[in-house]
């Protein structure tokens, strides 16, 4: 009796996959976004010869209330501040990747339509991060940076979630 109820609670398999695979792609697809804008600041940092400077920055904004960021030229990388900061980076991506795979893998978009909403979100998102927890991350950052690494983030997310979508339903035969 105890089998009979707990098969008549499991989903069918088919449906099973259907949940779980937008769920994948999000998380994946949030996972390359995240990895590209971190990537595009871990090489201007190096290049700059201060390397994990953007998210230990980010991770003081977040975590101290922007304490300690008042004289930026004298901030120190910090690996803890990073991974914390990575952390939650991560976690806002993963979120935001699988919103965008429910809403729109399913209708399969535009490429570039996609490309533009992820990139408008997340442009939005880090402007609200900055006036909420200090607007010298936008300073110190680059707004330029900041821009590019957001466009970076929103192609590798819509492609990902582009070449990965579902293949259209047949239409009827005219």
């Amino acid at each position: 009796m105890a089998t009979q109820a707990e098969s008549s609670v499991l989903l069918p398999q088919p449906q099973v996959q259907r949940i779980a695979t937008p769920y994948r792609r999000g998380i994946v697809a949030g996972l390359y976004g995240a990895a590209a804008i971190a990537l595009w600041f871990f090489a201007i940092d190096t290049s700059l010869r201060r390397p994990l400077y953007t998210p230990t920055v980010l991770g003081m904004a977040l975590f101290q209330r922007g304490a300690g960021l008042e004289q930026l030229a004298t901030v120190q990388p910090s690996i803890q501040m990073t991974l914390m900061f990575t952390v939650v980076h991560c976690t806002v991506f993963v979120i935001l990747g699988i919103a965008v795979a429910r809403l729109l893998v399913e209708r399969r978009p535009n490429l570039w339509m996609s490309i533009l909403l992820l990139f408008v979100v997340v442009q939005f998102g880090f402007l609200a991060f900055g006036m909420t927890f200090a607007a010298l991350t936008v300073d110190a950052l680059g707004m330029q940076q900041v821009v590019i690494g957001n466009v970076l983030a929103a192609i590798a997310m819509a492609g990902y979630l582009w070449w990965h979508a579902p293949a259209p339903a047949p239409t009827g035969q005219s």
